[in-house]
């Protein structure tokens, strides 16, 4: 990786003998054993699993904008009058190709996917501790949480995908299960 500038140049030296790159084996080293000084074992597992999980979770995000991106050098667009904007929106008129709304339109989705199950497992998480009417609140805050998860999803999969091969293309169902369950693991993040 440092060969390719993604880490400084001092970590791309290899030891001739060992075939190992030495410098950044030691620091390395010396940064595990510094945090495993620092905190107890169960600290570590937890911010492990918590960073592993992030990491997943940006990597879905990250491909589900990919799958989306408009590729075109000639693109199609639709004008912004109020019927325009519904087929925009649910892709009613069935466009095969990406364009620059539809690239607009999943990326707004996708936030609003977001949203939805941050707010969603942040009510989960506060309803049982509340009573009368801040339950009956929370509940349908919940619903409505619920309603935009699953309208998003589905305007998500109603928009034309990009054409082009990616190797770590996974159905979006599971990306977007990912993100939810992600939000319902770890609902302190």
């Amino acid at each position: 990786m440092s060969s390719d500038g993604l880490l400084f140049k001092c970590f791309s030296m290899v030891n001739e003998k060992t075939k190992t790159p030495v410098l950044a084996t030691m620091i390395a080293g010396v940064g595990t054993g510094l945090l495993s000084s620092l905190f107890n074992l169960e600290q570590l597992v937890e911010m492990t699993s918590i960073g592993t999980l992030m990491s997943y979770l940006m990597v879905c995000v990250c491909i589900l904008i990919l799958r989306y991106k408009n590729n075109n050098i000639v693109s199609q667009e639709l004008d912004n009058s109020e019927v325009h904007i519904i087929y925009k929106w649910w892709n009613a008129s069935n466009t095969g190709l990406t364009n620059k709304d539809s690239q607009y339109v999943s990326r707004v989705l996708i936030l609003v996917y977001t949203f939805a199950a941050v707010v969603f497992c942040i009510c989960m998480m506060k309803v049982n501790d509340c009573e009368g009417f801040w339950k009956l609140l929370l509940t349908i805050i919940i619903g409505i949480s619920i309603a935009f998860l699953i309208i998003s999803m589905l305007m998500l999969c109603r928009l034309p995908q990009a054409v082009e091969n990616l190797s770590f293309r996974v159905v979006i169902k599971q990306q977007a299960y990912f993100i939810f369950q992600t939000k319902i693991l770890l609902p302190e993040i």
